[in-house]
Order: C-alpha cells, then sequence, then structure tokens
C-alpha cells in the first residue's frame, strides 16, 4: 500500500511537466505543419489540465486550422483556459463575442474580457481591438478619443499596427489635436516595423508640407 503511495505521489508530481511536454510536442508538431499531430498532443496536454495546450486546442477549433471551425467548442475551451489564468485566452473569448463567432455579438461582453485581460498583464491585443472597435464603430458608436487611448496603450506596448491607427489620429486630428510632428513619429516607427499603410500616410503628410518642413520632422526624431 505505501509502495502504490509513492507512486501515485511521483505520479502527480510527473502529470504537470508531462502535460506541459505534451503541450510543447503539439507547438513544435503545428510549426511543422504537422496539424494532426498537434491536435492529438493539444487533446493529451489538456486532459491533463494544461491551461496552455486548451487555449491552442481552443484557437486550432476557431482558426479551423488542422480540423473543422467549432467556435461554440473554442469558446468552451478559451473559457475553461481562461479560468485558469490564461490571457491570451481571456483575449480571444473577447475577439469571439466582438465578431460574433459562435455566440450572439456583444460589445459589452467583448470588452469585459479584453479589460480582465489587460488587467492581468495581456495589454496589446486588447487595446489595439478596443481602439479598432472605437475607431471603426464596431458593435459601439464612433468615438475617437476612447480609440487613439486605446490605441496609444498598445502603441506604446510596441504594437505596429497601432503606431499607424496613432500616427494617423494625429495626422487628421481625430481623438487628439492634430500634431504634424507626433504624426511622423509614430507613422515612421509602423513604416520601419513593416506595416505598408504606414507609407501611404506618410505621402500624404509629406504632400501637406514643405521639403524644408519634411526634413524638420524627420530631424525630429533624429533620422
Amino acid at each position: 500500500m505505501k509502495k502504490a503511495l509513492r507512486y501515485l505521489c511521483l505520479l502527480l508530481v510527473l502529470l504537470p511537466s508531462l502535460a506541459i511536454a505534451d503541450n510543447v510536442s503539439g507547438v513544435q508538431a503545428y510549426q511543422q505543419g504537422d496539424y494532426r499531430l498537434a491536435f492529438h498532443e493539444f487533446q493529451e496536454a489538456a486532459k491533463s489540465g494544461d491551461p496552455e495546450a486548451i487555449y491552442n486546442l481552443g484557437t486550432m477549433y476557431s482558426d479551423g486550422i488542422g480540423i473543422k471551425v467549432d467556435n461554440k467548442k473554442a469558446m468552451d475551451l478559451f473559457k475553461e483556459a481562461a479560468k485558469m489564468g490564461n490571457t491570451d485566452a481571456m483575449v480571444s473569448i473577447g475577439y469571439l463575442y466582438q465578431n460574433g463567432l459562435g455566440i450572439k455579438k456583444s460589445f459589452r461582453q467583448a470588452s469585459n474580457w479584453y479589460f480582465l485581460a489587460m488587467r492581468n498583464g495581456n495589454v496589446v491585443m486588447p487595446a489595439h481591438n478596443l481602439g479598432i472597435s472605437y475607431y471603426k464603430g464596431l458593435g459601439i458608436d464612433k468615438n475617437y478619443q476612447k480609440a487613439m487611448k486605446y490605441f496609444s496603450i498598445a502603441a506604446n506596448a510596441g504594437d505596429i499596427p497601432s503606431q499607424y491607427y496613432l500616427g494617423l489620429g494625429y495626422l487628421h486630428g481625430q481623438g487628439v489635436a492634430q500634431n504634424n510632428q507626433l504624426a511622423y513619429e509614430w507613422l515612421y516607427r509602423a513604416e520601419q516595423g513593416g506595416y505598408a499603410p504606414a507609407q501611404s500616410a506618410l505621402a500624404e503628410l509629406y504632400a501637406k508640407l514643405t521639403p524644408a518642413q519634411i526634413q524638420q520632422l524627420k530631424q525630429g526624431i533624429g533620422s
């Protein structure tokens, strides 16, 4: 009996590490394009209660990679992972609510999940998604001031698309005071980050200015 108990205790200690190993194997298989194996590995890790594997499994269902799209199943998995503290799952739940995927569209629910993720340290995607919602009026009235507030949070955390939208806000005076210098600085960052729309926005800015003014903007950030 004591010997059996020792084996049980050892198994309980090993289970988390085995689950992590399965999840790592799943990620490797996913990256190599072996989605069938990835799905199997994530399933095995999920059975052991690995929140990251549960989230990854949900992502495969929501994206329809290696399996038929099933947003309801994805939502169940995301909520399970979110209860265990996985902030990526919180963001994904918000996204499903925001876009009405497998569930009734609800900006209120989406924003609640985004705010929960942000409170737990996952800032970039929730802030960007909130910015897009207010900028484009997705499920909520357009509000450029709030949009720029959230784009600013994400942009300062290094999100390139948010840097573009923040630069666009300064370029057109949407939600912030029009400011060519700040428009240039944020659009330049986005352009350097490979975000193609920033190039046309910079061209629009340059068209408004003299060569001397353009040079002055560039000198402002040491270019």
